[in-house]
């Protein structure tokens, strides 16, 4: 139905699942068939089904497992070998696929708020004691929101993430200065409280300056940092050119405990908040421990970790 309607598939999330409480001794081996059945089974089916579309359009598949798959819980033994078999298929799928440019990833929330536990044959008042124990076993203080899952699915499904629907795009520009030796100005765009901003140490080259034009592209302001202030600014315009609406520059080495408040500081009074930290920062010196100084264990140390 879906080729007759779309003459494509780009994504498959595999979402349909179900529980069954109970602890091996006391469940049925029926129990482990259904489970196994709905869980793992009709998702290896429809997957099959699906991946020679899915393989013609370069797409995505996204199953979604449980915590339960890679962590055991007593009471729910068949259901966590099954998400653990979803894990697995996720794996050697992904192996198989990867040639073909097809990616395949699994998303393992947590206790999330659905029907699923309800249905399961909970009724309101161990559902609600069971949420709120899962206030204290999850990092968060509460369990997940399905929109929140939905999110991670996106991301994954997609090539571009959700925070690139997120962002404001304002049309109010003002230029801060100008380096005639780069001949071009360094523009900020005035943004919304909505725009997320991104702190990246060691974003002179590599893989610094490379996640700083991808968050560009997702139109977040950026706070960038490195011991090269000309390779810095080569970085800036990228950006700029990628389409990140502002962007600052902090030089300086960072194993300077100066240079790290300097860092935040200047990032809080550009820009009044920090979203995310990328700590890309690092120095890499070649050696045998037999000939190597404990100097140069100290600066890797020092760079690398410490700071």
């Amino acid at each position: 139905n879906t080729i007759k309607k779309f003459n494509k598939i780009d994504s498959l999330v595999n979402s349909a699942g179900i529980l069954k409480a109970g602890d091996v001794l006391n469940s049925d081996i029926g129990v482990y068939d259904e489970l196994f059945n709905v869980n793992v089974r009709c998702l290896v089916r429809l997957t099959r089904e699906a991946l020679p579309h899915i393989i013609k359009s370069k797409g995505t598949v996204v199953n979604v497992s449980s915590i339960n798959g890679p962590c055991p819980f007593p009471g729910v033994t068949y259901y966590c070998m099954s998400k653990s078999a979803v894990d697995q298929f996720t794996k050697c799928l992904a192996l198989e696929m990867a040639p073909h440019g097809v990616r395949v990833n699994a998303v393992n929330p947590g206790v999330t708020v659905t029907n699923l536990h309800r249905r399961s044959g909970q009724d309101e008042k161990a559902y609600a004691a069971f949420l709120e124990k899962s206030k204290t076993t999850h990092a968060l203080g509460r369990p997940a929101d399905p929109k929140e899952v939905a999110e991670a699915i996106l991301f994954l499904a997609s090539e571009r993430t959700m925070l690139l629907y997120l962002c404001l795009q304002c049309q109010l520009y003002c230029t801060l200065y100008a380096d005639p030796a780069l001949k071009y100005s360094l523009t900020f765009r005035y943004f919304d409280s909505m725009v997320l901003v991104a702190v990246i140490t060691g974003a002179s080259s590599g893989i610094g300056a490379a996640i700083a034009v991808r968050l560009a592209k997702e139109r977040y302001a950026l706070s960038l940092s490195g011991r090269d202030e000309d390779a810095l600014k080569k970085t800036v315009k990228l950006c700029f050119d990628a389409g990140a609406p502002s962007a600052t520059i902090t030089v300086g080495d960072l194993c300077d405990e100066a240079n790290l408040k300097k860092l935040i500081d200047h990032t809080i009074k550009e820009f009044d908040k920090i979203d995310t930290l990328i700590n890309c920062a690092g120095v890499l010196t070649v050696g045998d421990i037999i000939d190597t100084d404990i100097d140069v264990y100290d600066r890797q140390m020092e760079v690398n970790v410490r700071r």
